[in-house]
């Protein structure tokens, strides 16, 4: 299964590397599964283009993946995440 791992960023490295441990740890414990993580795969694009089409980035990769795992309290970002996982009928779970 292919978990979408849903962490506030806000461009924080402190964030990112809270994500990083998280995801590390579940990964580590379920090779199952696979975790993805859009703040690693898209974080470097923050400011370098609109907050609306790294959402959109965030988007596409969701939609290939069977779950939503929420890692942290909702920032702006998690809160679109988990209204277009509930849209296209995905679990949402809360960590």
């Amino acid at each position: 299964m292919l978990i979408y791992c849903a962490h506030r960023f806000g461009n924080s490295y402190k964030n990112r590397k809270r994500a990083e441990r998280l995801i590390e740890h579940l990964q580590r414990n379920d090779l199952k599964n696979c975790y993805i993580s859009p703040i690693h795969a898209f974080g470097h694009l923050y400011s370098k283009i609109s907050y609306d089409a790294g959402m959109e980035l965030c988007f596409d990769l969701m939609m290939v993946c069977d779950k939503l795992l929420v890692l942290s309290e909702e920032s702006e970002g998690v809160k679109r995440e988990v209204e277009m996982a509930r849209k296209l009928g995905m679990e949402v779970e809360y960590y």
